[in-house]
């Protein structure tokens, strides 16, 4: 039985300057449940000149991400004007650097002055884009760049896990399978642990092109002879006109992401992008990506998130079942009961029959909800949110039946 799925944060906690606001963030992570984060550790900001190593406000970071109880993924990326930036064009951050061995050097420094303290390193992010491998995203480049770091981190710090940067979407793809097959090509297998995407949906629902995504994923991991486990990075979704209209809507995707992902054998970890939205712009998207708002105040999603970290991770995966509506049904057992979350892209409600015991109905950040009973039928209305249905665990098939036998209820 595949061990249950991660839920981390992605988040930027390395660039925040106030320690309050490190403090507090930390503080509303863990009453979320979250128990791994992913963020920057900044070529330009620790090594501004060549040589001169800035470790305290970071190390900050750190010691209170630790004491919190949080796993921390570090991604190393931007260059510094003295190793290749051009600070004229404005994007001198993200060229690549002009020599890779320096870039390495300093990777390993890294994996030495944290070892024991930061359990994975992530090469590079999104090296498959322009804006962050500028001018232009080069595959043969990248993995000079990723085998040398590679190399000098398993140098200094073995145990520590290496991935690959997240190969993002594009906008025909969920993942951008021209720029990873070419990595497969150049050897990426053999200078990381672990294969590392960030799939997106953009503004359609989590389902649409996920299981298609994974199963040319693992297609394409067999036929290079990789059985590494799949970390998704980065996965989210703004609340903006583009994207999703509202909070709730926000707070279905996080949650259908996480049962998408947690039947895909293969996907180890999800890493929601992001926590805290990164301004308060209504028309930068990029600005509210988070389940909490840049002032700290907590979103849907939010509670969802505690949903998923705190309740739904205890439980064990046992399928998924397609209603002859369309409706989805996944099935979990934990300890003596069976759940089952059931959503469907339409609002409707279904009558099931046979209750003659005790069931209850949760929302998708987890409060009760009402359920009309008359004799031994229920009203079950199933929408785009998600709900979540418990009975003792001798009576899970009982209620799975019902719901395979349920009709549309058309009287009152």
């Amino acid at each position: 039985m595949k061990s249950m799925l991660l839920f981390g944060m992605a988040t930027h906690l390395t660039k925040l300057v106030r320690s309050a606001d490190v403090k507090q963030e930390i503080d509303l992570l863990r009453e979320a449940g979250v128990t791994a984060i992913r963020t920057g550790f900044l070529w330009d900001r620790i090594e501004p000149v060549e040589g001169e190593l800035h470790f305290d406000p970071v190390d900050e970071v750190v010691d209170l991400l630790r004491a919190a109880g949080i796993e921390i993924l570090g991604t190393i990326a931007r260059t510094p004007i003295w190793a290749g930036g051009d600070e004229k064009d404005g994007c001198f951050r993200f060229h690549p650097p002009r020599e890779p061995e320096k870039f390495a050097a300093f990777s390993g420094k890294l994996a030495a002055h944290y070892r024991g303290r930061i359990s994975a390193w992530e090469i590079w992010n999104e090296p498959n884009s322009n804006n962050f491998w500028y001018p232009e995203a080069n595959p043969e480049s990248y993995m000079t760049l990723l085998r040398a770091a590679f190399n000098a981190i398993k140098e200094m710090a073995p145990e520590t896990l290496v991935l690959h940067g997240g190969v993002a979407c594009c906008r025909e793809q969920r993942i951008n399978f021209a720029f990873l097959e070419q990595l497969f090509r150049l050897g990426v297998a053999d200078c990381c642990d672990v294969v590392n995407v960030h799939p997106y949906s953009g503004p359609n629902v989590p389902e649409v092109e996920f299981d298609a995504t994974f199963d040319r994923l693992a297609e394409l991991m067999h036929r290079y002879h990789c059985s590494k486990p799949v970390w998704l990075t980065e996965l989210g979704t703004p609340i903006h006109h583009r994207f999703v209209r509202n909070e709730t809507e926000q707070a279905f995707h996080l949650v259908r992401h996480w049962l998408c992902a947690v039947k895909r054998p293969e996907i180890e970890r999800i890493y929601w992008y992001d926590f805290r939205d990164d301004g308060t712009d209504p028309e930068n998207f990029e600005h509210h990506f988070g389940v909490i708002d840049a002032g700290f105040r907590r979103k849907e999603a939010y509670f969802a998130c505690r949903e998923v970290t705190q309740r739904l991770s205890s439980a064990a995966y046992r399928g998924e079942f397609i209603l002859p509506d369309g409706s989805r049904v996944i099935r979990f057992r934990q300890s003596e009961e069976e759940w089952f979350l059931l959503y469907a892209d339409s609002m409707h409600t279904r009558l099931l029959a046979g209750i003659d015991y005790g069931i209850s109905l949760f929302s998708m950040t987890g409060s009760p909800l009402p359920l009309y009973q008359k004799g031994n039928t229920i009203d079950l209305t199933i929408g785009p949110e998600p709900v979540r249905i418990a009975v003792s665990a001798e009576n899970g098939d009982r209620i799975l039946q019902s719901l395979r036998n349920s009709v549309p209820l058309i009287g009152i």
